[in-house]
């Protein structure tokens, strides 16, 4: 059985989900609460050094990063239209995924923290760049 480690405030867990759903893959969701910090825990860091989600993991094999996870998901549960096997289709698949991972998700993100997580933008509109610096606005 697959188990998908994710939380609601990453746009790149719902892409697995997405996929998930449209190849009616069955899976277990495990949500990860950030702001509890249930990413560092030990064993956690066991399925993914790096500390972050989307993780999917079956058996022995713990998938991280998004875009991996849709490519494995496309191979193991779709066909062709999903991931073609030809070099140059596949090329061409990857070019969209990667930076779906993102500049492309950047509008669709922002919208979606405005949206959801009111709080977090707010805070995050009274931050901005000097020179290279971060400073809080007033």
């Amino acid at each position: 059985m697959l188990t998908l480690f994710d939380t609601a405030l990453s746009l790149n867990y719902y892409k697995v989900r997405l996929l998930l759903a449209l190849l009616e893959v069955p899976y277990v969701r495990r949500p990860i609460d950030l702001r509890k910090e249930e990413h560092r825990p030990a064993k956690m860091l066991s399925i993914n050094p790096f500390g972050q989600v989307p993780v999917l993991s079956t058996g022995n094999l713990a998938l991280r990063d998004s875009s991996s996870i849709l490519v494995w998901v496309a191979r193991q549960y779709g066909d062709a239209r999903w991931m073609p096997s030809n070099p140059d289709d596949e090329a061409r698949v990857n070019a969209w995924l990667h930076p779906s991972a993102l500049e492309l998700r950047l509008g669709p993100y922002e919208a979606r923290l405005r949206k959801r997580f009111p709080a977090i933008r707010s805070w995050l509109d009274r931050v901005r760049s000097l020179d290279g610096y971060v400073a809080l606005t007033d």
